[in-house]
This record gives structure tokens, sequence and C-alpha cells, in this order.
């Protein structure tokens, strides 16, 4: 959208001096590139020479105009001239012809001008100071305690431990279904002995390959169908058709295409990825509401620049959301298709661990291996994704 006239009702009174300068700058930079109309409404005198070149003086009636002044549009750096001051002192005697009007030192910097006044003793008195008065009681340490969220969490994990332990020692078969100690022993043996690091590792690379790759695919897609008709009928029409489908029941072609090898693996994760976080990422950027896409485009971005700069913070929930979604099912798709058709080139990852270890009857490191998935998936959620929406949605008040 480029506006012929553009109407401005004191956009920047509510801001700090630097940030309505920046503003400012931004605002002459704008209208030089589309040479738009700008009625720009403002009680700083200091305001208006800067941003107007032709200015309608406004009388405290309703309806009525005092003047019009045909002026220079100064520059920022002409505020301490002599010519700048001049005229502001010029437009400031036509605004308040009269004796008693005088500049109120609070807001004369901003070019506000108010009557003084008139004094009232009896709503006058001194404020004495509060003295032996608790401004806040004291936390007690248990509330302290329990309102830290990794408290918390931790207290659910223990329970879930000493729940699981009861349950193995109730049932007493560990080949079945062994306990919490001595999952933790196999996992503490293999782990020494290098054998599950290595499994994990072949595992994660092949992960961040299709996710990474995935991801991108996903935000391309919905990039595209947020900006033109075309885009979005492809997204409508390619997510219909293979959002349903199961990555895993895609393996069996993909080995025929690719062999027996990563490359097998990082399609399907691909798949598994791309179209639920597509759909979460489109989602979220219809969200954004109509004001934000207006500013936007009031600041004449579009394409590339509309997208990273309006869309993708208004819908960085979604996207994060998107992007948890997708990572669960990397991982789904990931351990299924090693446990279905084996180790991927040439190395086992956690899904081959698993199956080698059922062939061979050892359940307590088919746990180990489950439980090697569990705390990944703990470690991504609360370093990777957690630190995320701290320092943007949670610290832009967009997620409480």
């Amino acid at each position: 959208m480029q506006p012929k006239v553009l109407l401005m009702d004191e956009p920047f009174a509510a801001l700090d001096a630097l940030t309505r300068r920046k503003m400012q700058e931004e605002l002459l930079i704008l209208w030089e590139e589309v040479r738009f109309t700008l009625l720009f409404v403002t009680h700083c005198i200091e305001e208006a020479l800067i941003v107007g070149s032709r200015m309608l003086l406004l009388s405290p009636h309703p309806g009525r105009v005092r003047a019009e002044i045909n002026c220079h549009q100064f520059a920022m750096t002409d505020q301490g001239s002599e010519a700048f001051q001049a005229t502001a002192q010029r437009i400031h005697h036509l605004l308040f012809p009269t004796e008693g009007m005088t500049p109120s030192p609070a807001t004369s910097h901003q070019g506000k001008y108010y009557e003084h006044p008139a004094p009232r003793p009896e709503y006058q008195r001194e404020l004495t100071p509060l003295k032996n008065l608790t401004l806040a009681l004291p936390l007690p340490l248990t509330t302290r305690l329990w309102n830290q969220a990794w408290l918390r969490k931790i207290t659910i994990l223990l329970g879930l431990i000493i729940l699981w332990e009861l349950a193995a020692r109730w049932q007493n078969n560990a080949l079945m279904f062994p306990g919490f100690l001595q999952t933790f022993d196999a996992l503490h043996e293999d782990v020494a002995n290098g054998s599950l690091p290595g499994k994990v590792l072949v595992s994660l690379s092949t992960l961040l390959k299709g996710y990474a790759v995935g991801s991108l695919l996903a935000l391309g897609l919905s990039a595209l169908a947020v900006s033109s008709r075309i885009g979005r009928d492809l997204l409508a029409t390619l997510t219909s058709m293979f959002n349903p489908l199961p990555a895993i029941a895609l393996l069996p072609l993909a080995l025929l295409w690719f062999g027996l090898g990563e490359k097998s693996l990082v399609f399907v994760l691909i798949h598994s990825v791309m179209w639920p976080m597509a759909l979460n990422t489109y989602s979220g950027f219809l969200s954004v509401s109509e004001t934000l896409r207006m500013t936007g485009r009031n600041y004449g971005l579009n394409g590339r620049r509309y997208v990273a700069y309006i869309l993708i913070p208004a819908a960085l929930p979604s996207i994060l959301s998107g992007l948890k979604i997708g990572w669960a099912f990397a991982w789904r798709t990931l351990i299924a298709a090693e446990l279905v058709f084996g180790a991927s080139s040439g190395n086992g990852g956690l899904g081959w661990y698993i199956f080698q270890n059922r062939n061979e009857l050892y359940t307590d490191r088919v746990f180990a291996g489950l439980a090697s998935v569990i705390i990944i998936g703990l470690l991504v959620e609360g370093l990777i994704f957690s630190s995320i929406e701290k320092i943007t949605v949670k610290r832009w008040g967009m997620q409480r």
C-alpha cells in the first residue's frame, strides 16, 4: 500500500526524546522515497518545524485556523541555529499573543505551553516521610522454592521415577519391565564404554540435517503462500496431499531411490517436518493483526523485508510451536525408520541400538535407549526452545 495522503495524529507524543528523533528521521526518509502528502498533527513547535514545510496554526477554539505559514523545512541539525529559534519564537507569538501565556518548565523542551495555575494553599501540604513501615512481607522459603519452574519440573520427574521403580518392583520381572535403577546402570555402562554416545551422535547428525532442510522449506513455502494467491493454493494443495501421508510409508520408496543410507532417512525426515511446520507457520502469518500489516505497508515494506520485519516476529509463537512439533515428528520418524529398516549409512543410530538390544533380550538397554531419547528431548526443550522463547516472545510480552 502506497497512500497518496497520510494522516498522523501525534504519533510520537508518547515516545522518549531519542526514540522520537529516530522516528522523525525514519518518517522523513520514507517521505523522500515515496513523496506522499503528510498531514501531521502535533503540539510540539520544534517537531512541526522539522517535519513540515507548511503549517496551519489552530486556535484553542475548535475549527479555527489562526495562521498559515509556508516555511523552510529545517533539518535535524538546525535545531540550535538562530533561524530555527527565531521561527519557533515567531510561531509561539502567533499562538500566544497575550501576556500571561508562558512556557511551562516541565514541557518547554517539547514545545508545549500552558498558563500558570492559580495557587491553592488550602490544597497544599508537605509530605512527611513514613517511618517503621514494612514495604514487603518476606515470602516463606517453601513458597520461594515452589515459584521456581525448574524445581517444579524436577519434582515431577522424581515422582515419575519413583512410580516407575515401584511398578517394576511390584511386577518383579526385569526381563519384561526393568526398574529405574537397572536402566540407570545399563545407561551408565554404555555411556562409559562409548557405545551409546556414538549411536546418539549418528542419530543427531541425521536428524539435524533433515530437520534444518525441512524447516527452511516450510518457512519458504509459508512465505510464498502469504505473499501470493498461487502460493496459497500451492500450500493448501500440497499439505492436503502429503500431510496425512505417514513418513515411514515413504521409506521403501526412499530406499529404492537413494539406497540404504543416510539420504533415505533425511528424505523421510524432511517430509515429516515440512508439512506440520508449514501449516503452523502459515496459520501464524494469517493471525498477524491488520494494524501490524498496515504499519509495515506504510513504511514501504514489501516482499522479503515485509516477511522478515513484520510477519515472522508477529507470528513467532506459532513458528516456535511448529518447530517443536517438527522436532517431535522428526524423532519419531527417525527411531521408527531405524527400528524397521536397521542401520543408516553403515552405522546404527539410537533406533538401531534399541532394535539390537531387543533382539538380544537386553530390556534394560532398550529402556536406556528410550531414556536417551527422552533426555535429549528435555534438553532441547529446556535449553534451546525455552531460551528462544525467553529472549523473544516472552520478552516482547506475546506469551506469559
